[in-house]
């Protein structure tokens, strides 16, 4: 029996890599065409630019349809796509999730933003606002502030910052508009209720004070009345509710009024603290979680 050889010509050799490397080139093409098209995500895995994916992550928690949603918009979004403002806005989601008001997230200009707010001296034309009705309306102008020499009022709604309209912003990027360097101008578009037409003021920015507690003796059919205000449970707010116990301890009124309306909340510890002037002593607040109950105590502090 004689037994032949197939041997490999230099042209037969080139022919058959070519056609390798051209079945390489489709079933790879095929590979990303299905990962692509099918299952909505690229074959190149995360965004280069988030880190840190698999750390604290929680057993028995698959993201990976997260994942898929992050990269189709990546991919496929006419809009801008800012992956830390993904990942703010996801974590955001997340804490809304379990429909509590007061469980928010803080971006780091939010954080900011509110520090300011707590230390009780800012840098913007001096007025108070809050969503009423789904619009930025303002609760007063403060003392003395750019707002009240310029003439804004109580109730004014804030139509447009600088051209802005405020409904294309959110309510804390209306807050960031206004406010601003001292020295600097910026203009409102305001609707009053008693004035058919738009109001424009151009306000010069300037540092702003504002305590968080003030007080006054009012009279009240005869009798002598300690009004006080908590605007906000800030840095100060235990000294100077300190000073107002001390001057009603003085004048011995015969009543308190002690006014909390518009305080956004602040310090936990300020709020805790204040409410020993009221009590007797004993449990201020309870705090529960899953795991426990625990009971906050203070003190009792006499007003008289």
């Amino acid at each position: 029996m004689v037994a032949s050889r197939f041997k490999f010509g230099k042209n037969n050799w080139k022919k058959f890599i070519s056609f390798l490397v051209f079945l390489i080139v489709l079933c790879g093409t095929f590979y990303w065409g299905y990962n692509y098209g099918q299952k909505g995500r690229t074959i190149f895995g995360l965004t280069p630019a988030v880190t840190n994916t698999e750390v604290g992550k929680p057993a028995n928690v698959d993201f990976s349809l997260y994942w898929q949603a992050w990269n189709k918009l990546k991919t496929d979004s006419v809009f801008d796509t800012y992956s830390q403002t993904m990942v703010y806005n996801s974590i955001s989601g997340l804490l809304s999730s379990v429909n509590d008001p007061y469980t928010v997230f803080f971006t780091p200009s939010d954080n900011k933003l509110f520090q300011t707010d707590i230390q009780g001296q800012f840098e913007g034309i001096g007025v108070e606002l809050i969503m009423k009705n789904g619009v930025p309306t303002i609760v007063a102008p403060l003392s003395d502030s750019p707002a009240a020499k310029a003439g804004l009022k109580a109730g004014d709604i804030i139509m447009k910052v600088d051209g802005t309209k405020s409904s294309d912003i959110g309510f804390n990027e209306l807050v960031n508009k206004i406010r601003g360097k001292k020295g600097t101008t910026v203009e409102l578009e305001i609707i009053r209720a008693s004035i058919d037409k738009p109001l424009t003021f151009s306000i010069t920015r300037d540092t702003i004070s504002v305590k968080s507690v003030t007080w006054e003796e009012k009279n009240q059919d005869g009798k002598k009345i300690m009004y006080v205000r908590v605007r906000q449970f800030g840095e100060d707010t235990n000294s100077l509710f300190a000073d107002f116990a001390a001057a009603t301890r003085k004048a011995k009124p015969d009543g308190i009024v002690v006014d909390l309306r518009d305080n956004p909340g602040g310090y936990f510890e300020s709020a805790v603290d204040l409410v020993s002037y009221f009590i007797d002593g004993g449990t201020v607040v309870e705090q529960e979680n899953k795991a426990a109950r625990s009971r906050i105590s203070r003190p009792p502090i006499l007003l008289r």
